[in-house]
């Protein structure tokens, strides 16, 4: 898999010890600026999910659907968790 950038690296290790500790400021820290990364849908899909960020999970899958699914990458698909048999 791509390596994330040192930014999206931080915010999402402060991400995950703001929702451990349950710091509500801290985990909408990170999520603001996050979302401020052009971050692909694929990966603001598995922070939801890893997170529990609801709010985050309609657009992803809606670019996502909306986009075209060749372009989605095996990277893509391992973030989704979708295993494909061909």
């Amino acid at each position: 898999m791509a390596e994330p950038s040192e930014k999206e690296r931080i915010l999402t290790n402060l991400l995950k010890i703001a929702s451990l500790w349950e710091i509500d400021v801290g985990r909408q820290y990170a999520q603001n600026h996050l979302e401020a990364i052009a971050l692909p849908p694929s990966r603001r899909l598995e922070l939801a999910r890893q997170f529990s960020i609801h709010e985050w999970v309609s657009p992803a899958i809606h670019e996502i659907f909306h986009g075209k699914l060749g372009d989605l990458t095996d990277v893509d698909v391992a973030r989704m968790g979708v295993k494909v048999y061909s």
